[in-house]
């Protein structure tokens, strides 16, 4: 199994249990989602200053999801657009899974 696979897998299987939801990071959503309940989700980021004062920014549990910003700060703010993007992509892809197939949810 490729490691592009097992990452969306994983990520399909915490949509499904709803670990992960893209509406509960999208910025509109964020203050509704803390009001009912729902906590924001949190990702490890790393940041890196390159040779040029840029920072290049990635987040190891998102395989691709990588940015960069002038200072730290903008940094940050594009990481989190990068996020937003993916999470919503992989939405989309499990929207397209369960056209295909049955959605099961299973305990471990």
């Amino acid at each position: 199994m490729t490691m592009w696979f097992l990452v969306t897998a994983f990520l399909i299987f915490m949509i499904g249990i709803g670990v992960i939801t893209y509406d509960a990071l999208k910025s509109d959503n964020r203050r509704k989602s803390v009001k009912s309940g729902v906590k924001p989700m949190k990702y490890e980021i790393i940041l890196e200053k390159e040779e040029d004062g840029r920072f290049s920014v990635h987040v190891p549990a998102l395989p691709g999801c990588h940015s960069w910003g002038n200072n730290k700060e903008e940094a940050i703010n594009n990481i989190k657009e990068a996020i937003e993007g993916y999470l919503e992509f992989l939405n989309l892809r499990i929207k397209d899974y369960r056209k295909i197939g049955e959605s099961v949810e299973i305990e471990i």
